[in-house]
């Protein structure tokens, strides 16, 4: 499918005659400093379920930054992956051995990342589990130390992962306490 290209492309010819990139690449700054607290773009990954238009950059809220290292969350929902397959016969629970890793720190991380964002990304041992991964989602502790409250903490889906059946809350009462939105 082409070669990774450093802003997370393909480099493959798109219907457009673009190379995948669906926003100007004055948007992302391969060389931008995340700072705590404000969003920082960085990588690509299909948005808005348009595949034709090649993937959208991601925007990250920056949670923390310690030294030479930041700790990302993404500002939406990317995409619809089960912890683990619940029909397996021993259905596993535990982040070392979950099919959701082994998405994020292979098929994600190489979806969403070229080669000059890959070498940015580094390998973080997890404190609560013992793995060292690039790619995490955070513990339940982690999340309500970065989030004040349960509305903070609902992650509004792209179109693309609305589109891939992500379950959506519709109902008035889900969104009780936090402005009404559906998320």
């Amino acid at each position: 499918t082409g070669d990774p290209q450093p802003d997370g492309g393909t480099g493959d010819p798109q219907p457009d005659g673009g190379t995948g990139d669906s926003q100007p690449d004055d948007e992302y700054d391969p060389d931008a400093v995340p700072v705590e607290g404000e969003p920082f773009v960085f990588g690509k990954y299909e948005q808005d379920g348009k595949t034709g238009n090649g993937r959208e950059y991601i925007s990250w809220r920056v949670l923390e930054v310690t030294g030479n290292k930041a700790l990302l969350i993404s500002e939406k929902g990317l995409d619809v992956r089960s912890y683990d397959d619940e029909q397996q016969e021993h259905y596993v629970t535990n982040w070392e051995n979950s099919k959701i890793r082994t998405w994020l720190n292979e098929t994600f991380y190489d979806a969403a990342f070229g080669p000059a964002e890959k070498a940015k990304i580094q390998e973080t041992p997890l404190s609560d589990v013992d793995t060292t991964d690039k790619i995490f989602i955070l513990s339940e502790f982690e999340a309500k130390a970065y989030f004040d409250g349960w509305c903070e903490r609902i992650a509004y889906p792209t179109e693309f992962a609305s589109g891939s059946g992500v379950y959506e809350c519709k109902d008035e009462a889900c969104g009780s306490g936090c402005n009404g939105a559906s998320y």
